[in-house]
Order: structure tokens, then C-alpha cells, then sequence
């Protein structure tokens, strides 16, 4: 069976469009392990962040 070339281009685009959306899910899902991992690491290291209006209610009580 030989397929036409209209079918082959479509067929083959489909083909790397599915592959494409699978290896951006890949990379999706691999950088945000990396990213829970080094927020754990931060936090180990360096404490909890603190948001804006805590650092700012602190800096309040110190004056």
C-alpha cells in the first residue's frame, strides 16, 4: 500500500504534534518535582518565607 503524499505529511504531523504535547507534559511534570525539592531544600536551609505584610507587621513591633 502506498500512501499518498497528502496522507503522509498529515499522519506525520499528527504524530509529532502527540509527541510534542507528551514531552511538554514530561518537562511540565519534571520541573515541578524540581521545584517542590528545592523550595523543601530552601526551606531546610534558610526557614520558611515570610510574606510581605508579616515582614512588614514585624518591622513595626521593632521600632
Amino acid at each position: 500500500m502506498s500512501w499518498p503524499i497528502n496522507e503522509l505529511l498529515f499522519y506525520g504531523g499528527v504524530i509529532v504534534a502527540g509527541i510534542s504535547i507528551v514531552a511538554a507534559i514530561v518537562c511540565f511534570c519534571i520541573s515541578k518535582v524540581r521545584s517542590v525539592t528545592l523550595n523543601a531544600q530552601l526551606d531546610a536551609e534558610y526557614g520558611e518565607a515570610q510574606s510581605k505584610n508579616t515582614r512588614n507587621r514585624d518591622m513595626g513591633r521593632q521600632k
